[in-house]
């Protein structure tokens, strides 16, 4: 934590969000300090709930899309998920869920003053 809030620094990044699942060795007492006394914004995913995993955000894609119509055969599904893949939006399609999604746990920690996430911006 340490070396990335170095990185932050170093490249000038004042405005943003450390997303970390709920491993214990992210939640000790001495990184919960860290994290107050250098004012990181930390948001712990929810159990069970992978949204900020990248591969998980490209499988509700995928998912979506398959669920839109009826296959003839798994090889016209995988030809379809290769058309998915291929898409020249998806690129602009992923980082609108994950914007999203992140300005939906925005929301949740403004609402639980679980976060100091109060002039962070989503543009």
């Amino acid at each position: 934590m340490k070396n990335l809030k170095m990185k932050l620094e170093q490249n000038n990044i004042s405005q943003y969000v450390v997303i970390l699942d709920n491993l214990s060795c992210h939640k000790t007492p001495l990184l919960k300090k860290f994290y107050d006394e250098e004012k990181m914004n930390i948001i712990f995913n929810s159990p069970y709930h992978s949204n900020f995993n990248c591969i998980e955000l490209l499988f509700r894609i995928i998912k979506k899309k398959l669920y839109e119509k009826l296959y003839k055969s798994t090889e016209d599904a995988i030809n379809e998920i290769h058309k998915i893949m291929e898409d020249k939006n998806l690129n602009k399609i992923l980082i609108q869920n994950f914007r999203e999604t992140l300005e939906n746990y925005y929301r949740f920690s403004i609402s639980n003053k679980s976060t100091n996430l109060k002039n962070l911006k989503f543009d």
